[in-house]
């Protein structure tokens, strides 16, 4: 462990003397600092918030991302061809201990500056939010809605599969399945259609929600409802609805008729309204507006109900930790691609693969949905060698990747009062760093056991 640490510090200590550490601190502090004064907020303190949390540390992130694969790279690809590493070789220090050590080292270096964004962020964010700035409704919704840790509560969700399935039979016996369409992209397409329409809700109807609240909700923290519909009439006119909170037989449940405009996204605070514990907690939206109208919700996304989970700091913190893994990761790969190749080939393959992980979403799409590639020419012909072949290439980057995938944005999280759980930590801590890094560690050592460093008539 003495030989990993010390070579860790000597990489400190070379980051140090090349002056990088104080450009890169130059570069985040001047994106922290910077960006708020050069993009404009929407007015709103939400907005405020958004920017200097989500766009500010977002662009540290990526300072920091481009710097660590840099970094990374000529950790040991430069110390190779410069033949320092003869130095370290000749003694009785083994690969894995110096890969390690390169990765310790930079991984000090990330934190440290990562923990210097991170504070600075958090200082602007106080002063831009100073309290003789803001009004009394700003602070409330600060307090209720931004700087505090919610959690999505579980909601029972609408089983269509098994009328789905039936719909799929029915339309195969008459015939109305192309026969180059495949059952289950037929299947997937009814499913979405049926789970859709469950969720529409016609003039003098109803729609009922039903949520289960978790442990760590206090009674005195209000529960919010963010929601975002759509409607049947054309233009952004307003709907006239009626919230119904809590179950019916309480008499004093929650009971709030207002107007909203289709499209934006609302919150609504529904104060002091706490089943029974193992209760189901109730939430119904009725549509009474005059005019015949249709609103339309998302099945997934469009209303969420939120609870309290925690302060905002430790939430702050679980954030900025799935940060500092996500560079972690990425360090991993830029030591590792040093042990492979030179400097200019292990930068250009590292950037790609860095590329290749912000096309996630534009691979995940074309790999899942077998329409994009053209599955067959005809009716009953088979697909083209070259369609095989992207499918596999494509599914093969979707393997690969899709682990890595975050199904959200951490700093999105933190700017919108999200909880970011513990689980969601360990789970990015298990993946990126035990799994991802610790294969890029066995690649990168197993090909530094079979470069000749050091030997005689070595170059």
């Amino acid at each position: 462990m003495k030989r990993i640490l010390a070579i860790a510090s000597i990489a400190v200590r070379n980051a140090i003397r090349s002056k990088v550490v104080l450009i890169l601190l130059a570069f985040l502090l001047l994106a922290i600092l910077g960006l708020p004064l050069t993009i404009k907020d929407d007015g709103t303190v939400a907005g405020r918030v958004r920017l200097v949390l989500s766009y500010t540390l977002g662009a540290a992130e990526f300072i920091l991302a481009l710097a660590t694969l840099w970094a990374g790279c000529s950790a040991i690809s430069n110390e190779i061809d410069e033949k320092q590493i003869h130095l370290i070789v000749t003694k009785p220090v083994r690969h894995a201990q110096i890969w390690l050590g390169k990765w310790l080292g930079l991984m000090f270096v990330n934190a440290a500056l990562l923990l210097v964004a991170g504070v600075a962020a958090y200082a602007l964010l106080l002063w831009s939010l100073r309290p003789e700035r803001l009004s009394d409704s700003d602070r409330k919704i600060l307090a209720e809605q931004i700087l505090i840790a919610r959690k999505p509560c579980e909601v029972d969700t609408i089983d269509v599969a098994p009328q789905a399935r039936r719909e799929l039979e029915s339309r195969q016996a008459q015939g109305q399945i192309p026969a180059n369409v495949p059952p289950d992209v037929a299947y997937q397409a009814i499913h979405q259609t049926l789970l859709s329409q469950a969720y529409i809700i016609p003039p003098g109807q109803k729609h009922t929600w039903t949520f289960h609240l978790p442990n760590t909700h206090q009674e005195e923290h209000p529960l919010l409802v963010r929601f975002r519909f759509s409607s049947s009439m054309i233009g952004p006119a307003p709907t006239h609805v009626r919230w119904l909170a809590g179950p019916p037989s309480q008499p004093d449940r929650f009971r709030l008729e207002q107007e909203n405009i289709p499209g934006p996204l609302y919150t609504l605070t529904i104060p002091h309204q706490v089943p029974d514990r193992g209760q189901p907690f109730l939430l119904t939206y009725e549509n009474i507006h005059p005019e015949p109208v249709t609103i339309v919700f998302h099945p997934q996304d469009g209303l969420q109900l939120l609870a309290y989970a925690g302060s905002f700091a430790t939430n702050y913190v679980r954030a900025l930790l799935i940060v500092l893994f996500h560079l972690g990761l990425l360090t991993a790969l830029g030591v590792t691609a040093g042990s492979l190749f030179s400097m200019p080939v292990a930068s250009f393959v590292s950037i790609f693969v860095l590329i290749l992980l912000g096309m996630s979403r534009l691979i995940q799409g074309i790999a899942t949905q077998t329409t994009l590639l053209a599955p067959v020419g005809e009716s009953g012909q088979a697909p083209h060698l070259w369609i095989i072949l992207l499918r596999a290439i494509y599914k093969g980057l979707y393997a690969a990747i899709h682990p890595l995938q975050a199904v959200e944005d951490p700093l999105q999280m933190i700017s919108t009062g999200i909880c970011v759980p513990w689980s969601m930590v360990a789970s990015v801590f298990g993946m990126k760093i035990l799994l991802y890094t610790g294969a890029l560690a066995l690649l990168g050592v197993c090909v530094l056991n079979r470069r000749e460093i050091a030997l005689p008539g070595s170059h």
